[in-house]
């Protein structure tokens, strides 16, 4: 009130004529005993016009007849700072031009619109903007008035402003409803087939109207790293955490890449040994962080249920006290088994029954599990129960479409290319294939100008066995690349290897496999043949199968797929196994909680 008192002041030497209204009431007697003597120490009951307390439609007629709408706030007031006051809006509506305060949301709209002046909160700016208003000509007024008409009708008003703010509500109705607290240990920006499922799960189960925030454990010595694919999960909120693990504490090493140097240079026999020392699993150690970081989320929001994606298993541990301690339902998502894993090996009895009370006691207390395929569930069932099958659902691995839409193949190079995209590690190792084209190539069976490339990080002995000099002419190994890079590799090349080991592998169904599908080549499957992916596999018309360990079979096999490769044939696959399927899967075994 003293401002705009005081900016009649300043303009009314200059404009005589000049007539200021105010409409309303004093909140309190102290502020009208003001008002009344600065009016009679500055004779200004001339210039200033009450008009009290009034109708709408009073306010309604008088705003007809004014030249210059005010609205100044004190913005020292913290909500000041953030509104729009709804009286601009209304001086909008009657097209006259505005002075308010300059503050983000107010400049928002009267600057960025040309309806108005956002000022600082003094009466000399008050009384400049004012003036420079009351000298607009009536071709620049009537520009104006137009402006703030189109501006309130097309903008400002509740047509246009309720369905906004009905889908407001909705949304967060559905967040209230739909809100997922999910742990895995692996997720952007680290890469690798660990970060794939959770999110695109995280994005697909988005779009199905759920919300997640993630807990993740922060920068580690991991193969390969996946920046670019953090913004395409779509969560929420993630909480990166400290861990007490060896991957977390190599990235800390005093020497910047002496971390590095240590976990792709120790051969996989020490590295067994080392995680096998530690009770569980080598993550343990993100426990209590990851525990700390889901608890402080839970006491902020509401959610559904609390979700862990595992391996590694620490995530299933962390999430089962989340639900002991809040009541929220627990999920546990296989991509690997745990105690039951094929390639796993614990180093005493009592890591391996410790690790079996706690699988044990998550699969008992759990209200649903999901796992990639009926192998694996069936293995669950046998050893932990039979009574466990009913909360147990099939939700395979996948292939992201949003990856292939616009990918582009890389430019040919000239004869026969084959390609393995991918990391080996103690298990999945190319010895095999490679002494098998050692022999192929010494015999003369192997096309001329043929190229196998494999992309990736690899560690000692499949580097070792990938750069022999007798086949360098045949074999090039190029790093890990960007998984678009790799869908452009995919797309590309005549044949694809792909490696699942034979040893208790019958139920492996890794995430590149579903890649490769999507890719629609020839795939040369060095997979168990009487397992779940060989399966598959041959549903889908990819016949050229035979065990990774098997030299004399893969010898045999491979001229004749490297002949069907040359043919390019071009193999399609339905949506069945895709992440868009995959997460549908998984909203209709979430809305089944109670």
């Amino acid at each position: 009130m003293l401002k705009l008192l005081q900016a009649a002041l300043l303009l009314r030497k200059q404009r005589p004529g000049l007539r200021v209204l105010f409409l309303g009431r004093f909140l309190t007697p102290v502020d009208q005993v003001i008002y009344d003597d600065f009016l009679q120490t500055h004779d200004l009951a001339g210039c200033i016009i009450w008009g009290g307390v009034v109708s709408f439609a009073e306010v309604q007629a008088k705003l007809c007849a004014c030249r210059v709408g005010v609205a100044l706030l004190d913005t020292t007031v913290p909500r000041y700072r953030r509104a729009l006051s709804l009286k601009i809006l209304e001086y909008l509506q009657h097209g006259l031009p505005v002075v308010a305060n300059d503050t983000p949301l107010v400049k928002q709209v009267l600057a960025s619109h040309n309806v108005g002046h956002c000022i600082e909160h003094n009466s000399f700016a008050l009384a400049a903007a004012i003036g420079r208003l009351l000298d607009m000509t009536p071709g620049q007024r009537g520009a104006l008035t137009r402006r703030a008409h189109r501006l309130v009708r097309e903008e400002f008003c509740w047509n246009s402003q309720e369905p906004r703010l009905l889908a407001l509500f909705e949304r967060l109705q559905t967040t209230a409803d739909n809100r997922l607290l999910l742990l895995s240990y692996f997720y952007p920006p680290l890469g690798g087939p660990g970060v794939q499922r959770p999110c695109k799960m995280v994005h697909y189960l988005r779009e199905l109207g759920w919300t997640a925030d993630v807990v993740s454990v922060g920068d580690i010595v991991t193969l390969s790293y996946e920046p670019d694919m953090l913004r395409e999960c779509g969560h929420a909120g993630l909480r990166r955490t400290a861990a007490l693990d060896p991957m977390w504490l190599l990235r800390r090493m005093k020497r910047k890449r002496g971390g590095e140097q240590v976990y792709f240079g120790a051969s996989e026999k020490r590295k067994r040994i080392v995680r096998g020392m530690f009770p569980i699993e080598d993550k343990i150690g993100w426990l209590p962080f990851a525990l700390a970081a889901a608890l402080r989320l839970a006491r902020r929001h509401r959610y559904r249920t609390v979700v862990a994606v595992i391996g590694p298993y620490t995530a299933a541990i962390a999430a089962y006290f989340v639900s002991k301690r809040t009541g929220l339902p627990l999920v546990i998502d296989y991509r690997d088994q745990w105690t039951l894993f094929p390639y796993g090996k614990y180093l005493t009895r009592w890591h391996r029954r410790l690790a079996e009370r706690w699988e044990r006691r998550i699969l008992e207390h759990a209200s649903r599990v999901s796992i990639i395929g009926e192998v694996y569930r069936n293995e669950l069932c046998a050893t932990f129960g039979e009574h466990l099958r009913s909360k147990i659902h099939i939700v395979r691995n996948g292939w992201d479409e949003r990856d292939f839409a616009d990918a582009e193949p890389l430019p040919p190079s000239g004869g026969l290319q084959v390609r393995y995209v991918g990391n080996f590690n103690g298990n999945r190792q190319p010895m095999c294939f490679v002494q098998a084209l050692r022999r192929l190539k010494q015999s003369g069976k192997l096309p001329p100008g043929l190229r196998v490339t494999f992309t990736g990080n690899y560690f000692v002995e499949a580097r070792e066995a990938l750069s022999s000099p007798d086949l360098a002419d045949i074999i090039s190994v190029e790093p890990q690349v960007s998984h678009t890079e790799a869908v452009r590799r995919e797309l590309s090349c005549d044949l694809l290897l792909l490696f699942i080991a034979s040893p208790n592998g019958r139920g492996v169904l890794t995430g590149k496999m579903f890649e490769y599908l999507r890719a629609g080549r020839p795939i040369f499957c060095m997979v168990p043949p009487d397992g779940e992916a060989a399966r598959i596999l041959r549903d889908a018309g990819h016949e050229h199968i035979c065990a990774m360990e098997d030299v004399a079979s893969i010898e045999r096999l491979l001229p004749a797929v490297l002949k069907h490769a040359a043919a390019k044939p071009v193999l399609r696959v339905d949506d069945t196994y895709s992440r868009a399927a995959q997460a549908r899967q998984f909203d209709a075994m979430l809305r089944e909680l109670p």
